[in-house]
């Protein structure tokens, strides 16, 4: 007995040093590879140059090395909506590398971080930015000198080559040292009293001849602004700033410097703007409303700006008028005042605005600051100038260059035909997204000559880049979306297709297409679904005798949900055993040929059309012995893959088979219930012959009870196998022998006859029919 334990004890050390040997030799082989994996070459890159109209930024390499990222740890670029983790970046010496991003022109920020470097930029006009906007879509903000020069605003663009180049060191603006409220007769130093309000005064320190005009603005505690002026400089100040609409108390100067369409950085100062009516007045004199203006019109124009047109009242008060206007919404719009004329005129352009919805309205204001009613708000949507396309050699629509666009008319033309297409920019030009749906921030207005017979082929190619912006990824592409005008809201064209297949087209490069035969034309827009399904909620899982029952709630857009289970000790990903059911309306599944008494980790995750997966629902059960066990027919399936095939259900009484082994569960459909429902089917492998469920023995008695016997164990177990096969053996012997001379007697004797033998009978006379070997 105890030879028999120590044989099995020194097994087990055996096996201990071997798998601690193999781990070893493991982690000799695969220490090296991942050090080598987060290692970083020495050196760093630079932020260089950003085009908010354009959407990208350019990073340069200052040094005289190579700067190489290994994957996963790359420069990380974030802007106020996106994030973007460069992986396996190389670049060379006084290199150059561009890449996409979403940006907003007016105002916005990038950052970049390098390991232990952060570098970012920022642009607009509030207190957080460096550097005012550009007003040209074709200029950046950008650095003087690659990699070290001063950055500025409105520079002609120049992505992968230098910036010098086309900044000539001659252009570039002084930036102000300081600005301040200069002292007057009748206010101090960097105070504004309510005689200057209207017309304040902001001094620059600046060198001699570095500019050729000064801007400023003020800035209250609430963030209300003044309207931006720029004087023609005669001398380092600007006047006429209106500081009335700001609230009394502390507020901020912002400044710049502008010489030959070049912009230098905001310089900054503060000052105190006293309250209006220092002293309580006497009771004011009733005067009679100041009359608004009438009749306001705005017309957009086609270099993207916005030209406004009223009436003027002819109240003898009025001593200005003053515009408000803000993009998308009027929500605070009577806050938004962007510039004040005099009461003389009657007419206002805009600066060069950002494509979508613009509301404007206009006030009276009188000498003493009292402001009239507000017109009316009118709006109007800022869009690109339309482009037209002829039929090329291939009897296409080819906007592959401008737009991306590919559309092949009817053949049954009546002859020639042109395309319009206009950009409507990134923004949704009209109704709401449909729920479940994301659009590309592409969106165009198409238009074809009534000689072009319908349905048109319209194909729409991608860029890799713009996927990585846009957060969408191939397999994700719903289709070609149109706004329907009768309904009012975006609806898909039927028989969308899509081509994931890398492609070169005249020249250029494409991820892919996406392509639909439409019947008619409207505003479209590429849609994708980005959104992954919710958890399953309600999941319940119920033992049964070698078997555990799930059930759920179905997922509103699940196409169909991945069962996934393995032993709750066993933690590894590779555990698990999988199927996929195909339908939305499963709400039930049965695990069977588990083990009872071990406990089983369950996982229900949905799936919608185009493959996003939803986080797991899981749940814990242990299968137990049951005295009447549930004999269901099970199809198997190969847990691994999700193929074609359906699984029938079914119910019946069979004839027990042995019981199953305890290798791991077996996957079928439940039985279904009474109560009336849709008939799903799960999408398996190919399936085996069925197999029938038997219960299962006790533990100590399960022919597939994997778990290994202690020493005193396997010695009981030796000895009473041992003395079986000797009382066999001796119940084998005595049997044949018994019965050998029970046979020999005489018909008619007993055991007891003592009968005298003779000569004439034979003496040991073996029968032929009971014979031994």
């Amino acid at each position: 007995m105890n030879w028999l334990k120590q044989r099995h004890e020194w097994r087990a050390t055996t096996s201990q040093l071997l798998i601690g040997l193999l781990v070893f030799q493991a982690s000799m082989v695969s220490g090296p590879a991942t050090a080598q994996a987060s290692s970083q070459a020495v050196g760093s890159v630079v932020l260089n140059e950003v085009s908010p109209s354009e959407g990208w930024l350019e990073l340069y390499n200052p040094g005289a090395t190579d700067v190489v990222y290994a994957a996963g740890s790359g420069p990380l670029i974030q802007t106020a909506t996106q994030q973007l983790q460069l992986t396996s970046f190389h670049l060379a010496p006084s290199g150059y590398f561009v890449t996409q991003l979403s940006l907003d022109p007016d105002q916005d920020w990038v950052r970049i971080t390098t390991g232990e470097t952060v570098q970012s930029i920022a642009w607009g006009i509030n207190d957080a930015a460096d550097l005012p906007a550009p007003t040209d879509d074709d200029t950046t903000v950008a650095r003087s000198v690659d990699g070290a020069g001063v950055w500025l605003s409105n520079a002609p663009e120049s992505p992968g080559q230098s910036n010098a180049e086309v900044i000539p060191a001659e252009d570039v603006p002084d930036i102000p040292s300081a600005v301040h409220v200069p002292a007057g007769d009748t206010n101090a130093l960097d105070v504004i009293s309510p005689s200057v309000v209207d017309d304040v005064t902001l001094a620059f320190t600046i060198a001699e001849d570095g500019y050729d005009h000064l801007a400023g603005l003020l800035i209250d505690a609430a963030g209300q602004m003044s309207p931006l002026e720029r004087d023609l400089a005669n001398d380092a100040e600007v006047d006429g700033i209106d500081a009335r609409l700001l609230a009394a108390g502390s507020v901020k100067i912002l400044g710049y410097a502008e010489h030959d369409d070049l912009v230098s950085r905001w310089v900054r100062g503060s000052a105190t703007l006293q309250a209006m009516n220092p002293v309580a007045p006497p009771a004011p004199t009733p005067v009679a409303a100041l009359e608004a203006p009438t009749n306001l019109v705005a017309t957009a124009n086609s270099n993207r700006t916005v030209t406004l047109r009223w009436t003027d009242p002819h109240d003898a008060h009025i001593d200005d008028f003053r515009i408000f206007g803000n993009s998308g919404t009027t929500v605070d719009l009577a806050q938004a005042a962007l510039a004040t004329v005099d009461e003389a005129v009657t007419s206002f352009t805009t600066p060069t605005l950002s494509l979508g919805a613009w509301s404007f309205l206009v006030r009276s204001v009188a000498d003493d600051g009292r402001q009239s009613a507000s017109t009316p708000t009118v709006t109007v949507t800022i869009v690109n100038p339309p482009q037209t396309f002829s039929l090329d050699s291939t009897r296409s629509l080819n906007a592959l260059e401008e737009f991306g666009l590919w559309v092949t008319p009817s053949q049954s033309l009546a002859g020639d035909v042109n395309l319009t297409v206009r950009d409507l920019g990134d923004t949704l030009p009209v109704g709401t997204v449909p729920e479940g749906v994301t659009f590309a921030p592409v969106f165009l207005d198409l238009a074809v000559d009534a000689n072009a017979a319908f349905p048109l082929t319209l194909r729409y190619h991608y860029r890799d880049a713009q996927l990585t912006t846009w957060n969408i990824q191939e397999h994700q592409w719903l289709g070609v979306y149109f706004y329907d005008t009768t309904l009012g809201q975006w609806r898909p064209f039927d028989q969308p297709m899509v081509v994931t297949k890398n492609l070169t087209v005249q020249g250029r490069d494409y991820g892919g297409y996406i392509e639909a035969s439409v019947p008619h034309l409207t505003p479209i827009a590429f849609a994708a679904d980005v959104t992954a399904p919710k958890a399953p909620a309600q999941l319940l899982a119920s033992a049964q005798d070698g078997r555990v029952k799930l059930s759920w709630e179905s997922v509103k857009d699940a196409s169909g949900y991945l069962v996934r289970y393995r032993p709750a000790t066993n933690r590894g990903d590779d555990a698990y055993a999988t199927v996929f059911l195909s339908g939305q309306s499963f709400k039930e599944f049965e695990v069977a040929n588990l083990t009872n008494n071990v406990l089983y980790e369950f996982g229900i995750a949905a799936q919608d059309s185009v493959g996003n997966q939803g986080p797991f629902a899981v749940a814990e059960q242990t299968p137990v012995t049951t005295e009447q066990p549930v004999q269901t027919l099970v199809l198997p399936a190969t847990p691994s893959a999700a193929t074609t095939g359906a699984i029938q259900l079914a119910a019946v009484p069979l004839t027990p088979a042995p019981a199953p082994s305890a290798m791991g569960g077996q996957v079928g459909p439940m039985a279904q219930s009474d109560v009336e429902q849709p008939a799903p089917s799960a999408t398996v492998q190919a399936p085996a012959p069925a197999t029938v469920d038997a219960p299962a023995p006790p533990p100590s008695e399960a022919p597939g009870d994997s778990t290994p016997p202690t020493g005193t164990e396997d010695t009981n177990r030796s000895l009473v196998t041992f003395l079986i096969i000797v009382l066999a053996a001796a119940a084998g012997f005595g049997g044949y022998y018994g019965y050998q001379w029970w046979v020999s007697q005489p018909e008619g004797s007993s055991p007891s006859d003592d009968m005298p033998k003779t000569q004439d009978q034979p003496k040991n006379e073996r029968k032929k029919h009971n014979g031994r070997w």
